[in-house]
């Protein structure tokens, strides 16, 4: 049985401090219009749009160019969910993350790593999606102990929907 506590750590050697955390709760309604972004639910949901399944949005610009990408919610398990990163202006689809909460890291380059955490039941884990080039690509999952969980909740901060 699955319990309902929210973790929200990282596992990953080397990896700096995040400026930003947010979660599902931080998704707000949204219309999905674009043929593009109709066509990734489709795929992504089976062809359902409506609660939870790609109907609420967080917008946050990634690399700084002033225009905000887009993190469109496709679906949620128990507290992990699905999400669909995209670059509205140009349209480009940046790939895909599970998470419970999303961090994002600063990095050398103008695109953040995406620091991905999740749980299953108290023990928890951090996955890493890198941008590269054209899209984010995971690497790797770390599985976490629920004592390596709780060290790392206090090191991270709190999920911040503005």
């Amino acid at each position: 049985m699955l319990t309902t506590v929210l973790i929200m750590v990282v596992a990953t050697a080397g990896v700096g401090t995040p400026s930003f955390a947010f979660g599902a709760e931080c998704a707000t309604k949204f219309e999905v219009v674009r043929p593009e972004l109709r066509a990734i639910v489709a795929i992504e949901n089976r062809g359902t749009l409506g609660t939870k399944h790609g109907d609420r949005a967080f917008q946050h610009d990634l690399d700084g160019d002033g225009k905000p990408e887009l993190f469109l919610l496709l679906h949620c398990a128990t507290t992990n969910c699905a999400w669909a990163i995209v670059e509205q202006d140009p349209f480009r689809d940046l790939g895909r993350a599970w998470a419970e909460v999303m961090y994002l890291v600063p990095t050398e380059n103008s695109w953040p790593t995406i620091l991905a955490v999740g749980r299953h039941g108290e023990w928890g884990w951090s996955s890493e999606y890198r941008s590269e080039g054209q899209a984010y690509v995971q690497d790797g999952v770390k599985n976490l102990a629920p004592r390596e969980k709780q060290q790392l909740l206090r090191r991270m901060g709190p999920v911040r929907c503005n």
